[in-house]
C-alpha cells in the first residue's frame, strides 16, 4: 500500500461500525500492518538525522542523547542513533 492509501484506509476504519469490522478482518488486519511499516518507516528515518552527544559532568564521556549509553562511534552501538559531535 501506498502512504496515502494507509491514510484512506485508516480513515476508513474509524467510521465502521462493529459489524462491518466482522465482516472485512483482512482489509483491518491489511491495514494495520501497512500502518505498523509507516510507523517502523518513520522511526528508522528519525534514527538517521545526526543527534549531538551528551557530555557526562565530570567524566571524560560522552552518552548518547537517546538512551544515554556511553558512545564513542559514528552511531550508538545501542540503539542505533547516528551521533554528531560537532561543536
Amino acid at each position: 500500500m501506498k502512504r496515502y492509501e494507509v491514510l484512506e484506509s485508516l480513515d476508513s476504519i474509524t467510521g465502521m461500525t462493529d459489524e462491518d469490522i466482522k465482516i472485512n478482518p483482512v482489509f483491518i488486519r491489511e491495514t494495520a500492518i501497512a500502518a505498523y511499516s509507516l510507523i517502523k518507516q518513520k522511526y528508522q528515518v528519525a534514527k538517521q538525522i545526526p543527534q549531538k552527544v551528551v557530555k557526562i559532568e565530570g567524566v571524560s564521556s560522552q552518552a548518547c542523547p537517546v538512551c544515554k549509553s556511553n558512545v564513542n562511534g559514528k552511531y550508538c552501538s545501542y540503539c542505533g542513533q547516528r551521533l554528531s559531535y560537532g561543536l
